[in-house]
């Protein structure tokens, strides 16, 4: 994930660049060893992939009849939250239950609407918000990942989220919100759970559990792409 802003990193999108980060990233470096896997494309980058919400209905009513998009077609997030085809296969199961039970598509489209609008559209509110604090906190604003008072999306991701390997009851929270089961503001509402979450992150940090990840920082990243830009005769990324 490369800021839209961040023109030094869209260098990432050429092969030999990416490939100098990816075996620079612990967590993916055995995946692209050359003895293990050998890629089968360039480099494929999206862009200018967007979080849209398309309400369908003013004051109740259908804006178009007999229209009835689901998925990423109506509420589309981050692809990196992986909600599009959960929420894709639920919306749809739904649909098709909701037209066995109603003969007129207007009654379709309001029951279907009265089921799922609401999540729908508080999914696109919170994946707003995440992406929104990210991409602050990544300019160096003065957020902190580990305060919920700063950035409650940044502390679900950075403190809830690595506490579920050692908690079944936050697993099982963390579980139900990325598999689209429970309501996007279910976790971030149960005070208790996160507080048993931050106590966790606590002693794993004061324990010296949290192994340090060895990602490199931004200065060794871009030193790293250089350097292999540069011993293949290539142009230098700047």
């Amino acid at each position: 994930m490369v800021a839209v802003d961040d023109d030094e990193l869209k260098v990432l999108r050429h092969p030999i660049p990416f490939m100098a980060a990816a075996s620079a990233l612990p967590v993916l470096a055995a995946w692209v060893d050359a003895d293990v896997a050998e890629p089968i494309s360039d480099v494929l980058p999206m862009g200018r992939i967007r979080n849209v919400y398309r309400p369908l209905t003013d004051d109740g009513t259908a804006l178009v009849d007999g229209y009835r998009p689901i998925g990423d077609a109506w509420v589309h997030t981050n692809a990196t939250f992986a909600f599009g085809a959960s929420l894709a296969l639920i919306q749809a199961f739904s649909l098709a239950a909701l037209a066995d039970e109603h003969d007129d598509l207007s009654e379709t489209n309001a029951a279907f609407e009265a089921a799922h609008a609401e999540d729908a559209r508080q999914r696109w509110t919170s994946v707003t918000a995440e992406d929104r604090d990210r991409a602050r906190w990544w300019a160096g604003a003065a957020i902190d990942p580990l305060d919920p008072a700063s950035s409650m999306p940044l502390f679900l991701r950075h403190v809830v989220y690595p506490a579920a390997s050692r908690d079944p009851d936050i697993f099982r929270k963390v579980a139900r919100r990325i598999d689209a089961v429970d309501p996007i503001d279910a976790l971030e509402a149960d005070s208790a759970l996160l507080d048993r979450a931050r106590h966790i992150h606590h002693a794993l940090v004061a324990g010296g559990q949290l192994a340090p990840t060895g990602r490199p920082d931004r200065g060794e990243l871009h030193a790293i792409i250089e350097a292999n830009h540069e011993s293949r005769g290539l142009a230098p990324t700047r």
